[in-house]
């Protein structure tokens, strides 16, 4: 028999696509994400949603306090070679700043073959487990804080600092950095 990992234009939408060949859409990504976690004992699902107009996979997972979202796809910038963080642990509220999740579905209602929907969709509200906040890699409008940070990924040897910039004056943000 033929499977998905036979035929090679379908096998970047599988779990074979994403851990073994290194070449994944958002459904490999997300399928790959999930069974890893449940084989790590982390209750986790996939979501369906767009951003920017586009069909779109990512996970819901809960690491033992609560459900946040995990994008791995987005988190994967293959055009710098790099493993961000900007979508590991996140809320709702940071989430839904550049993706929509596809309603539940609702008993009685409905549905086509073409419809899009999630079978449940979980609220994840917290921040404890978000990668920044875990990591103390936030920074703020205090110049200094953010300073001290920079200070010691160079202390580190360190030639990048992934960081979340929490404050709603980026222009000031970026002409203290370079002063």
């Amino acid at each position: 028999s033929i499977t998905y990992a036979d035929r090679g234009e379908y096998s970047d939408y599988t779990i074979y696509g994403a851990l073994i060949e290194k070449k994944a859409v958002c459904e490999g990504y997300s399928r790959a994400m999930q069974i890893l976690c449940n084989k790590a004992n982390i209750p986790c699902t996939v979501v369906y949603g767009s951003s920017f107009g586009e069909g779109h996979m990512w996970n819901i997972a809960n690491p033992g306090d609560g459900w946040y979202h995990i994008d791995v796809t987005w988190d994967d910038d293959e055009d710098y070679n790099y493993i961000r963080h900007a979508y590991f642990n996140v809320n709702d509220n940071e989430i839904l700043k550049d993706h929509s999740i596809f309603e539940q579905v609702v008993p009685g209602k409905y549905y086509l073959s073409g419809d899009e929907f999630n079978i449940h969709k979980y609220t994840c509200e917290l921040t404890t487990q978000n990668y920044f906040i875990k990591k103390k890699l936030i920074f703020t409008s205090d110049h200094s804080a953010n300073a001290k940070l920079i200070k010691e990924a160079d202390r580190k040897g360190k030639n990048s600092l992934e960081v979340y910039y929490w404050s709603d004056d980026y222009v000031e943000f970026l002409n203290a950095l370079n002063t």
